[in-house]
């Protein structure tokens, strides 16, 4: 009984852990769509600095870098060598930047985990992905990553008043602002 509780235990905590690793894969493969478009502030605010800077051109390429080098793992001795199966993982993720803007994100490396592909790329964009989709149900609608940090849609296109007389004068509040002048008002007294 007890040796099935615990095989019970860790098929659970294995299921536990590849749904995180799928949740970060898939939010690997949304960031190649989701954040095109993306200002090199907001990408900065969300991913942080990158790790590397090259400018070619009009484009820059900023190199982000997820290094999970093992040093453990189960190795299966087989004759010239073995087979590793706990194998370092990394991820680098490339974010071509023209304008100022994101046009194409690119990664490379051994990123794979079982069930999830993008695994280890998945941290470097996980915070931009989870950012781009409060803002998504704070809005509620589809907002595009090309939105994020720019001022609401309803303030970009109007336009400050202009001070003319009637809105430049000031006119008495109705509702006094301090406790004193509250007192002041109910008495009468200006």
């Amino acid at each position: 009984m007890t040796a099935c509780r615990a095989v019970g235990t860790l098929v659970v905590v294995a299921l536990a852990v590849s749904g995180c690793a799928v949740e970060r894969s898939n939010h690997a493969d949304r960031a190649r769509t989701d954040l095109i478009g993306l200002s090199k502030a907001e990408l900065f605010r969300c991913a942080g600095l990158p790790d590397d800077t090259q400018k070619v051109g009009d484009e820059e390429f900023l190199t982000y870098r997820n290094d999970l080098l093992t040093s453990g793992g189960v190795t299966i001795p087989i004759i010239g060598g073995g087979i590793n199966f706990f194998d370092s993982k990394y991820c680098h993720a490339t974010f071509v930047v023209r304008n100022g803007r994101a046009e194409a994100l690119h990664f490379a490396g051994n990123a794979s985990s079982p069930m999830a592909e993008l695994d280890q790329c998945g941290y470097i964009v996980d915070t931009c992905i989870e950012h781009l989709d409060h803002v998504r149900a704070q809005a509620g609608r589809p907002v595009g990553a090309a939105e994020l940090g720019a001022p609401p849609p309803e303030t970009q296109t109007s336009a400050a008043p202009a001070n003319t007389p009637e809105t430049s004068a000031e006119k008495p509040s109705d509702k006094p602002a301090s406790a004193p002048a509250k007192r002041r008002h109910a008495r009468g007294l200006p």
